[in-house]
């Protein structure tokens, strides 16, 4: 089932439609969208620490609940990909 809550944007405003959501909130994602953004710009920072080492700071800081945290293993597939980006064809 296909939730029919849309937003409406005409240049910088936004406008809600007038249907509601018909499904419950995933609690954490902003948190967790956040943790995601943080480790990409650390990963991008800190290109010769580990990723794990990466990880490990961020999963180390108390304001992220369970709810939020995304497992390790994704986190530093997530700064190994945003690495790659940076990496010289030829070396």
């Amino acid at each position: 089932m296909q939730c029919p809550a849309t937003v409406r944007q005409t240049e910088a405003d936004l406008y809600p439609s007038h249907q509601s959501h018909t499904h419950t909130a995933t609690p954490g994602l902003l948190t967790a969208v956040k943790i995601e953004t943080e480790i990409k710009a650390l990963g991008k920072e800190n290109l010769f620490e580990t990723a794990h080492a990466l990880v490990d700071e961020v999963h180390a800081e108390p304001e992220a609940s369970k709810a939020s945290r995304v497992a390790e293993t994704i986190l530093v597939r997530i700064i190994n990909r945003t690495r790659s980006a940076t990496r010289p064809e030829d070396p």
